[in-house]
């Protein structure tokens, strides 16, 4: 459910949306279409105070414009793409966006791509980033049962004896 919302600094450092603006309204599959059609460069920034011994570095993946606040976490993008320390950018049709003018100034002058993920998350990405309702009916049957699941204390509650 990425296509909904974003994330605000004030919360947790993040700043910037998972789809572009316009999209962030719509319930769809447009965070997979996202993910593997679009470039994400690597980007660290430090927030907090040093003086009060709060500062932490934080990684993003970021469209490499400078029109754009369309941002992924590592745990995002790590579900289409192996992300390891020696790569900076995942996604497709790099190309186009890096020969523009509005390319952002923390584009590196070297990129190494990450691999896409060729296992079960990988093909679950590509499944979902091909066809609107194969996402749909997919999170519909995930979503059912996290509602339907209860937790207490870390534990399963156990069903009523008039609970089926």
């Amino acid at each position: 459910a990425h296509t909904l919302g974003r994330l605000e600094a004030r919360f947790s450092g993040y700043e910037g949306g998972w789809v572009r603006a316009d999209q962030r309204a719509l319930f769809d599959n447009a965070f997979y279409t996202g993910m593997i059609n679009l470039p994400w460069v690597k980007t660290t920034k430090r927030v907090g105070s040093e003086a009060m011994d709060t500062a932490r570095t934080l990684t993003e993946w970021r469209i490499p414009l400078r029109t754009s606040d369309s941002m992924m976490l590592n745990t995002d993008g790590i579900l289409g793409f192996d992300i390891t320390d020696s790569c900076n950018v995942f996604g497709r049709d790099t190309l186009d966006f890096f020969s523009s003018e509005n390319v952002a100034d923390f584009v590196p002058d070297t990129l190494v791509p990450c691999a896409e993920r060729t296992d079960e998350y990988g093909e679950a990405v590509q499944a979902f980033a091909a066809d609107n309702e194969v996402f749909k009916e997919e999170f519909a049957s995930a979503f059912v049962q996290l509602v339907e699941t209860t937790h207490q204390c870390g534990r399963l509650k156990a069903p009523r004896p008039s609970d089926p």
